[in-house]
């Protein structure tokens, strides 16, 4: 029997399955003249003919019958201008080859090529995430634990009410690559993307994951491998692909897919795992016929390079307009897998490569036309990744020196040249080279498994041993179809675009800096992989630089960013009440684009400070406004911000402490820096004695009274409320100032117009913190009456000590009120606590405070 035969043959050949789709044959050419690569598998006795084009089915048929029957052989199938033709498995096909390559109209013949996906294995043990990691495109990174992430809460009306709702998708938060691709900040939008169609194993249609209500995510294409109209998936593989698809979000069951549409499964793979050529160019041309898939996803593969393959992308790509995300393959090697491949302008059409010249030009029969509309996809590691990871460090070591030493100080420079983040590094089995253009998730990846029936995986891999329905994989096959899902979201958000647009989009918005080169020098094998045995670090490489020539070179790919391609961003942001620094519960952010809300969040958890406005439009300005019964006066603007695409945007214009709604005025002030400490005090009025300086009380000092907490309810009728910075790293102060004693508006010491409160912040604590960012908010009434914001740089020699003196303290006057009224500055000075009473630097020179007098000085001299 036939499949006997291809069994032995998988045997003589001695196959190692690789992690994702692989033919194991290096290509045979097209021309004239067949060529043949006798370790090439392919099922015994079986040609795929292809006719000129212009030939029609029937014309096409009724020459393969004559070919056929004049050599002894059968006319099995027969789609557009190729048939497949069968004779008796011991027949010698490539001299049968030979000869009907020289019939008349006959412009290709090839064997019937097996490609296979790879021996299944788990992704790896079960990972519950503890934490996620976001980025800010300054290049900040924060990571917050899991819980709070559950905690966070969206506002939205139900039935006219308003309602929290937790921020992100209630299931398990276990998919790491949905986070690291961008998916977290564009899952709420609403748009319908398109279709995809997963050639592949077959779909489960079933898997309560894909159901919204009664009906199913998944549309039910065709099956190649038992011709008929149930593609289902009797192996697992097709099922895993389609769940980072489209698994539905905020259902409670599993994990979020990344695409909101449908996918539509076309089975061309056996339970085992294998196809032939015929059947995978059969359902790409079915895919591409179909008006509601605008990708195909292919996460399989091999070294054949099938002319009857290529024909069939030629026409989803260039006929049909179809975008081809492919899978890289598995083998650790720089060596083509097709169809991954012709994405690459310098792969031709029979497998040869023109690098670095596109390969163009030559002549009809090599050059490639396809590759504007195909993706080759690499796999990138998990950040807790432990694969490698010798040390326990959470980075990778590459030895890029090649002297066999490791720098294990991280205070070092010199370990940053040889130490990466595990997420910024190839999977191990990740194919790599200048042809792999994008890079996604791959390793340890969690998505849906059939549960309607038994399949392959379960019983011959030990996978879904709970029975729930999901399961980690790794591969290319998993990071393709976060590609193939992005994709479709970008197209939604950009129906006009072309599919060779859409490709040339995904690569202008994914990330350089997660797609690091770095590679062991001697590594003398560029396409040895992981399976050199020439390096000393903990990997060959993070991605393969040019060390061993451009054409192995995978820098200039790029991973994929979901958000950034639909044009999206996000803001992260904390509300605490101004005068205790606690979180404020129930507070509710907006983020509005003229009148029209984009996204809105309330603090609905005690101890959690912090909201997310996800899915803004990248490059729009949105008002950021707080809300809170008891505090504000409607809603308050606290900022106006520009979203930046594929990343979220935090700092102290998003963070605000918002003061109780009372008859005080309160200044609030945020600046930007972790566990940093600014001081803040208000300069009052010398209209009546001595003015006070409200701040910081230091109780050592003789001059304390002056420099002092101050009071509400007696002289100086103000108080500095918190230490921010210090303690609790809230990096927040406020002091509130209380009314004029028989008035409900007017500060204490206001008695003529001229009279006013100046608001400073020192860094007298740590120098340099006021080349920061600062921002002074006043409230009065519910409502934020001025601002001011210093965003220049106030010691510009990077020193306080301007005059020599060690006590040099360097300030910033934020503004004053005058009355009801804040006038806003911005102006930086220093303050020389020791000097002569007639210094007059601005804006304070301020006697020692262990002087007899202790007054301190008024701008100018004036006491």
């Amino acid at each position: 029997m036939k499949f006997l035969r291809f069994v032995s043959m998988l045997v003589a050949a001695s196959m190692v399955f690789a992690a994702l789709g692989v033919s194991y044959s290096p290509v045979v050419a097209q021309g004239d003249v067949p060529v043949f690569d006798r370790s090439a598998l392919y099922v015994p006795g079986e040609l795929i003919v292809t006719f000129g084009r212009g030939v029609s089915r029937n014309d096409g048929y009724s020459s393969a019958l004559s070919i056929s029957e004049a050599l002894g052989g059968d006319v099995v199938e027969t789609g557009g201008s190729a048939s497949l033709l069968s004779f008796d498995e011991s027949a010698d096909v490539e001299s049968l080859a030979q000869e009907i390559a020289s019939q008349p109209g006959v412009a290709k013949v090839e064997p019937n090529y097996i490609r296979w996906i790879p021996e299944a294995e788990p992704g790896g043990s079960s990972h519950t995430l503890d934490s996620v990691r976001f980025r800010s495109v300054d290049g900040r990174t924060r990571e917050i634990s899991m819980d709070k992430l559950m905690a966070m809460r969206t506002v939205k009306k139900v039935s006219g009410r308003i309602k929290a709702i937790p921020s992100y998708p209630v299931e398990n938060y276990n998919q790491w690559g949905w986070w690291a691709s961008g998916a977290d900040i564009i899952w709420p939008e609403k748009v319908v993307s398109p279709g995809v169609c997963v050639v592949d194993t077959g779909v489960d249609y079933k898997h309560p994951d894909f159901m919204v209500g009664t009906t199913s995510r998944i549309v039910n294409g065709y099956d190649f491998v038992n011709d008929d109209t149930l593609p289902a998936d009797d192996n697992g593989h097709g099922t895993h692909v389609a769940g980072t698809i489209s698994a539905v979000m905020n259902n409670k069951k599993g994990f979020s897919g990344i695409s909101n549409g449908k996918v539509i499964a076309v089975k061309v793979l056996s339970a085992q795992g294998w196809g032939t050529s015929w059947n995978i160019a059969e359902g790409i041309m079915y895919c591409a016929n179909r008006l509601d898939v605008k990708v195909i996803n292919l996460s399989l593969g091999g070294t054949a390079a099938s002319g009857y393959e290529y024909d069939a992308l030629d026409y989803a790509v260039n006929i049909k307009k179809k975008l081809v995300v492919a899978a890289a393959g598995n083998e650790s090697t720089s060596n083509y897998s097709f169809p991954a491949a012709w994405a690459a302008p310098f792969v031709c059409q029979d497998g040869t490569s023109t690098f670095p010249a596109d390969c163009t030009g030559i002549n009809p029969t090599v050059d490639n036309t396809i590759h504007q509309g195909v993706l080759a996809v690499g796999a990138g590691v998990a950040w807790f990744s432990k694969a490698h990871d010798d040390n326990n460090d959470d980075y990778l070591w590459v030895d890029v020196d090649g002297d066999g030493l490791q720098i294990t100080d991280t205070l070092d420079p010199a370990f940053w040249d040889e130490h990466f983040g595990m997420d910024q590094c190839a999977a191990d089995f990740s194919n790599y080279g200048a042809w792999v253009q994008i890079v996604a998730p791959g390793e340890d990846i969690l998505s849906t498994v059939p549960v309607s029936y038994p399949f392959y995986d379960e019983y011959y891999s030990n996978m879904d041993l709970d029975n729930d329905g999901y399961e980690w994989y790794s591969g290319t096959s998993m990071a393709a179809p976060h590609v193939a899902a992005g994709a479709v979201r970008a197209w939604s958000m950009f129906p006009t675009l072309t599919n060779d647009a859409i490709k040339d989009w995904l690569l202008a918005t994914g990330d350089t800096w997660k797609v690091q080169p770095a590679m062991d020098p001697n590594m003398a094998d560029p396409s040895a992989g992981y399976d050199s045995a020439d390096y000393a670090g903990e990997a060959p490489y993070c991605w393969p630089d040019a060390t061993l020539g451009a054409e192995f070179d995978t820098s200039n790919a790029v991973y994929l960013n979901v958000a950034a391609a639909m044009n999206r961003g996000a803001i992260w942001g904390s509300v605490y009440d101004a005068i205790t620094g606690i979180p404020l519960k129930g507070a509710i952010v907006k983020a509005t684009i003229g009148t029209s809300v984009k996204d809105q969040a309330v603090l609905a958890n005690d101890g959690d400070p912090y909201y997310n406005l996800l899915n803004l439009p990248a490059g729009l300005t949105v008002t950021v406004k707080v809300n809170k019964s008891g505090y504000t006066y409607l809603d308050q603007v606290i900022a106006a911000h520009t979203a930046y695409p594929g990343y979220y945007e935090w700092g102290p214009w998003l963070d605000v402490g918002v003061p109780p709604n009372n008859k005080r005025i309160h200044a609030v002030a945020n600046w930007d820096g972790y566990e940093e400490d600014l001081d803040m005090f208000v300069w009052e009025p010398d209209v009546s004695g001595p003015g006070f300086i409200v701040g910081p009380w230091d109780p050592g000092s003789a001059s304390g009274i002056y420099l002092d907490e101050g009071d509400l309810t007696s002289i100086p009728y103000a108080r500095w409320n918190r230490d921010g910075g210090f303690g609790d790293f809230l990096a927040m102060e406020s002091i509130s100032l209380a009314p004029k004693p028989g008035s409900s508006t007017i500060p204490f010491y206001n008695l003529t117009v001229n009279d006013k409160y100046d608001f400073l912040l020192t860094d007298g604590a740590q120098p340099g913190l006021l080349n920061e960012y600062v921002i002074l908010r006043v409230w009065a009434g519910g409502k934020i009456i001025g601002y001011s914001e210093k965003a220049d740089t106030c010691d510009t020699n990077g020193i306080n000590n301007v005059s020599g003196d060690a006590d040099d303290e360097l300030w910033w006057w934020a503004g004053s009120m005058t009355g009801s009224f804040f006038t806003p500055g911005d102006i930086c000075g220093v303050g020389d606590v020791s000097s002569g009473p007639n210094g007059g630097v601005w804006p304070y020179r301020v006697k020692s405070r262990n002087s007899t007098s202790g007054i301190p000085e008024r701008p100018g001299g004036t006491k």
